[in-house]
Protein backbone atom coordinates (compact mmCIF):
# COMPACT_ATOMS: atom_id res chain seq x y z
CA UNK A 1 0.00 0.00 0.00
CA UNK A 2 2.85 2.40 0.91
CA UNK A 3 4.58 1.47 -2.15
CA UNK A 4 1.68 2.34 -4.13
CA UNK A 5 0.85 5.64 -2.71
CA UNK A 6 4.79 6.37 -3.30
CA UNK A 7 4.11 5.53 -6.86
CA UNK A 8 1.38 7.77 -7.14
CA UNK A 9 3.34 10.50 -5.63
CA UNK A 10 5.75 10.49 -8.09
CA UNK A 11 2.88 9.88 -10.69
CA UNK A 12 1.33 13.07 -9.81
CA UNK A 13 4.84 15.16 -9.69
CA UNK A 14 5.76 14.13 -12.94
CA UNK A 15 1.97 15.29 -14.16
CA UNK A 16 2.18 18.40 -11.95
CA UNK A 17 4.96 20.71 -13.83
CA UNK A 18 7.26 20.24 -16.06
CA UNK A 19 10.30 18.80 -14.47
CA UNK A 20 13.72 19.13 -15.83
CA UNK A 21 15.78 16.35 -16.91
CA UNK A 22 17.51 16.26 -13.66
CA UNK A 23 14.76 15.98 -11.52
CA UNK A 24 13.05 12.79 -13.94
CA UNK A 25 16.15 10.96 -13.98
CA UNK A 26 16.54 11.42 -9.79
CA UNK A 27 12.97 10.44 -9.87
CA UNK A 28 14.15 7.53 -11.99
CA UNK A 29 17.06 6.11 -9.93
CA UNK A 30 14.66 6.11 -7.08
CA UNK A 31 12.06 3.94 -8.54
CA UNK A 32 15.23 1.63 -9.58
CA UNK A 33 16.16 1.22 -5.79
CA UNK A 34 12.40 0.67 -4.42
CA UNK A 35 12.30 -2.34 -7.10
CA UNK A 36 15.78 -3.32 -6.30
CA UNK A 37 14.50 -3.16 -2.02
CA UNK A 38 16.34 -0.43 -1.00
CA UNK A 39 15.52 2.16 1.30
CA UNK A 40 12.99 4.94 -0.49
CA UNK A 41 12.70 8.29 1.29
CA UNK A 42 8.98 9.68 1.92
CA UNK A 43 6.42 10.72 -0.78
CA UNK A 44 7.22 13.72 -2.82
CA UNK A 45 4.77 16.20 -3.37
CA UNK A 46 4.70 18.98 -6.31
CA UNK A 47 4.40 22.03 -3.95
CA UNK A 48 6.79 25.28 -3.44
CA UNK A 49 9.00 23.14 -0.96
CA UNK A 50 10.59 20.72 -2.90
CA UNK A 51 14.15 20.18 -2.83
CA UNK A 52 16.60 22.06 -3.91
CA UNK A 53 19.23 20.79 -6.68
CA UNK A 54 21.66 21.75 -9.33
CA UNK A 55 19.03 22.18 -12.39
CA UNK A 56 20.64 23.36 -15.58
CA UNK A 57 17.75 25.11 -17.67
CA UNK A 58 17.97 24.83 -21.75
CA UNK A 59 18.01 28.25 -21.95
CA UNK A 60 21.47 28.81 -20.09
CA UNK A 61 22.82 25.35 -21.93
CA UNK A 62 22.00 26.62 -25.99
CA UNK A 63 24.49 29.33 -25.89
CA UNK A 64 27.40 27.58 -24.08
CA UNK A 65 27.14 24.51 -26.63
CA UNK A 66 26.78 26.90 -29.79
CA UNK A 67 29.56 28.90 -29.18
CA UNK A 68 31.57 25.62 -28.36
CA UNK A 69 30.14 23.95 -31.48
CA UNK A 70 31.16 27.10 -33.45
CA UNK A 71 34.66 27.04 -31.90
CA UNK A 72 35.28 23.46 -32.93
CA UNK A 73 34.28 23.82 -36.47
CA UNK A 74 36.74 27.30 -36.51
CA UNK A 75 39.53 24.81 -35.16
CA UNK A 76 39.23 22.10 -37.34
CA UNK A 77 38.62 24.46 -40.53
CA UNK A 78 42.23 26.04 -39.17
CA UNK A 79 43.45 22.56 -38.95
CA UNK A 80 42.66 21.62 -41.92
CA UNK A 81 43.88 25.14 -43.63
CA UNK A 82 47.28 23.82 -42.07
CA UNK A 83 47.18 20.60 -43.03
CA UNK A 84 46.62 21.76 -46.80
CA UNK A 85 49.85 24.40 -46.29
CA UNK A 86 51.92 21.88 -44.79
CA UNK A 87 50.80 19.19 -47.67
CA UNK A 88 51.50 22.29 -50.33
CA UNK A 89 54.96 22.91 -49.04
CA UNK A 90 55.44 19.17 -49.27
CA UNK A 91 54.60 19.07 -52.89
CA UNK A 92 57.05 22.14 -53.39
CA UNK A 93 60.17 20.66 -51.82
CA UNK A 94 59.67 17.32 -54.36
CA UNK A 95 59.13 19.46 -57.11
CA UNK A 96 62.40 21.65 -56.28
CA UNK A 97 63.72 18.04 -55.61
CA UNK A 98 62.86 16.69 -58.93
CA UNK A 99 64.22 20.08 -60.87
CA UNK A 100 67.38 19.69 -59.15
CA UNK A 101 67.52 16.40 -60.50
CA UNK A 102 66.71 17.42 -63.64
CA UNK A 103 69.38 20.12 -64.11
CA UNK A 104 71.89 17.93 -62.68
CA UNK A 105 71.68 15.25 -65.14
CA UNK A 106 71.43 17.39 -68.00
CA UNK A 107 74.70 19.02 -66.61
CA UNK A 108 75.88 15.89 -66.57
CA UNK A 109 74.96 15.30 -70.17
CA UNK A 110 75.75 18.11 -71.34
CA UNK A 111 79.24 17.65 -69.73
CA UNK A 112 79.81 13.96 -71.01
CA UNK A 113 78.43 15.56 -74.69
CA UNK A 114 81.46 18.03 -74.24
CA UNK A 115 83.81 15.62 -73.12
CA UNK A 116 83.24 13.44 -75.82
CA UNK A 117 83.51 15.90 -78.54
CA UNK A 118 86.89 17.27 -77.52
CA UNK A 119 88.15 13.53 -77.54
CA UNK A 120 87.10 13.22 -80.64
CA UNK A 121 88.16 16.42 -81.94
CA UNK A 122 91.82 15.88 -80.04
CA UNK A 123 91.48 12.46 -82.24
CA UNK A 124 90.43 13.91 -85.32
CA UNK A 125 93.67 16.39 -84.59
CA UNK A 126 96.45 13.84 -83.85
CA UNK A 127 95.07 11.68 -87.01
CA UNK A 128 95.14 14.82 -89.19
CA UNK A 129 98.81 15.53 -87.63
CA UNK A 130 100.14 11.73 -88.24
CA UNK A 131 98.98 12.15 -92.14
CA UNK A 132 100.39 15.26 -92.41
CA UNK A 133 103.68 14.23 -90.82
CA UNK A 134 103.40 10.30 -92.87
CA UNK A 135 103.00 12.60 -96.31
CA UNK A 136 105.65 14.66 -95.25
CA UNK A 137 108.27 12.10 -94.48
CA UNK A 138 107.00 10.20 -97.92
CA UNK A 139 107.81 13.10 -99.72
CA UNK A 140 110.97 13.91 -97.94
CA UNK A 141 112.31 10.60 -98.43
CA UNK A 142 111.67 10.00 -102.11
CA UNK A 143 113.37 13.59 -103.04
CA UNK A 144 109.94 14.32 -105.11
CA UNK A 145 108.95 17.85 -104.97
CA UNK A 146 107.68 19.99 -107.57
CA UNK A 147 110.03 23.58 -106.91
CA UNK A 148 108.22 26.86 -108.69
CA UNK A 149 110.15 29.81 -108.70
CA UNK A 150 108.33 33.63 -108.44
CA UNK A 151 109.78 36.97 -109.02
CA UNK A 152 113.29 37.98 -107.43
CA UNK A 153 114.42 34.13 -107.31
CA UNK A 154 111.66 32.57 -104.38
CA UNK A 155 111.34 29.32 -105.03
CA UNK A 156 108.04 26.99 -103.60
CA UNK A 157 107.28 23.73 -103.04
CA UNK A 158 103.94 21.93 -101.38
CA UNK A 159 104.62 19.44 -99.10
CA UNK A 160 101.22 19.06 -98.13
CA UNK A 161 98.44 20.81 -100.05
CA UNK A 162 95.66 21.79 -97.86
CA UNK A 163 91.95 21.55 -98.09
CA UNK A 164 90.61 24.83 -96.69
CA UNK A 165 90.31 28.27 -97.93
CA UNK A 166 92.75 29.75 -99.95
CA UNK A 167 95.02 32.71 -98.17
CA UNK A 168 93.80 36.13 -99.16
CA UNK A 169 95.88 39.45 -100.19
CA UNK A 170 95.81 41.65 -97.08
CA UNK A 171 93.97 39.56 -94.58
CA UNK A 172 95.84 38.21 -91.73
CA UNK A 173 96.65 34.24 -91.63
CA UNK A 174 98.27 32.24 -88.52
CA UNK A 175 101.27 30.31 -89.51
CA UNK A 176 103.60 27.72 -87.71
CA UNK A 177 107.32 27.94 -89.21
CA UNK A 178 110.62 26.93 -88.74
CA UNK A 179 113.86 29.23 -90.50
CA UNK A 180 116.65 26.59 -91.07
CA UNK A 181 120.57 26.88 -92.69
CA UNK A 182 120.00 24.48 -95.03
CA UNK A 183 117.55 22.65 -96.29
CA UNK A 184 115.34 20.32 -95.08
CA UNK A 185 117.52 19.17 -91.85
CA UNK A 186 120.25 22.22 -91.28
CA UNK A 187 120.47 24.09 -88.24
CA UNK A 188 117.54 25.75 -86.61
CA UNK A 189 117.96 29.56 -86.90
CA UNK A 190 114.50 30.74 -86.28
CA UNK A 191 110.72 29.15 -85.46
CA UNK A 192 107.14 29.54 -84.08
CA UNK A 193 104.27 27.99 -83.57
CA UNK A 194 101.97 30.77 -83.85
CA UNK A 195 102.71 33.72 -86.09
CA UNK A 196 100.02 36.11 -87.27
CA UNK A 197 100.49 39.02 -90.26
CA UNK A 198 98.69 40.60 -92.91
CA UNK A 199 99.99 39.07 -96.38
CA UNK A 200 100.94 41.57 -98.87
CA UNK A 201 101.45 44.31 -96.66
CA UNK A 202 105.31 44.38 -96.14
CA UNK A 203 105.10 42.65 -92.41
CA UNK A 204 107.52 40.30 -92.97
CA UNK A 205 110.49 39.66 -95.34
CA UNK A 206 109.44 40.14 -99.22
CA UNK A 207 109.66 36.43 -99.84
CA UNK A 208 106.99 35.51 -97.87
CA UNK A 209 104.62 38.01 -98.91
CA UNK A 210 105.61 36.37 -102.85
CA UNK A 211 106.33 32.68 -101.74
CA UNK A 212 102.78 32.07 -99.76
CA UNK A 213 100.39 33.22 -102.39
CA UNK A 214 98.11 30.52 -103.01
CA UNK A 215 98.50 28.62 -100.29
CA UNK A 216 95.87 26.98 -98.72
CA UNK A 217 94.67 26.29 -95.04
CA UNK A 218 96.41 22.73 -93.76
CA UNK A 219 98.80 23.50 -96.23
CA UNK A 220 102.75 23.07 -95.80
CA UNK A 221 105.22 24.47 -97.46
CA UNK A 222 109.00 24.71 -98.33
CA UNK A 223 110.25 28.07 -99.24
CA UNK A 224 113.85 29.50 -100.29
CA UNK A 225 114.29 32.48 -100.22
CA UNK A 226 117.28 34.62 -101.74
CA UNK A 227 118.90 37.55 -99.98
CA UNK A 228 117.26 40.04 -102.20
CA UNK A 229 113.90 38.84 -101.41
CA UNK A 230 115.04 38.12 -97.62
CA UNK A 231 117.67 40.15 -94.96
CA UNK A 232 120.23 41.04 -98.11
CA UNK A 233 123.58 40.48 -96.81
CA UNK A 234 122.77 40.25 -93.40
CA UNK A 235 123.57 37.71 -91.31
CA UNK A 236 120.82 35.95 -89.33
CA UNK A 237 122.93 32.68 -88.63
CA UNK A 238 123.28 31.47 -91.97
CA UNK A 239 125.81 33.75 -93.46
CA UNK A 240 126.47 36.85 -95.08
CA UNK A 241 124.11 36.54 -97.87
CA UNK A 242 122.98 33.06 -97.94
CA UNK A 243 119.69 31.83 -99.11
CA UNK A 244 116.91 31.42 -96.06
CA UNK A 245 115.01 28.19 -96.34
CA UNK A 246 111.42 27.90 -94.63
CA UNK A 247 109.00 25.73 -94.08
CA UNK A 248 105.60 27.13 -93.50
CA UNK A 249 102.50 25.64 -92.22
CA UNK A 250 99.28 27.17 -92.51
CA UNK A 251 96.74 27.26 -89.68
CA UNK A 252 94.35 29.59 -90.70
CA UNK A 253 93.55 32.23 -93.21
Amino acid sequence: MGRKRRRKSEDDREDCGALNAFEREYLQRKRRRHISGSDSSGPVTCNSGREKHLSVTPSSASPTSSSNTANTASNVETGNKKIERQRQKVQERKQRRKEKKAAAAATETNRTRLVKEAAEAEKNRKSEKEVTARQKKQLVGSGVLHWKTRQQGVRFADLVVGKGPVVQDRKKVHVKYTLRAKPRTGKVLDSSNRFSFRLGKGEVVRGWDIGLVGMRQGGVRHLVVPPGAGYGSKNVGAGSGADLFFEVTMLSC
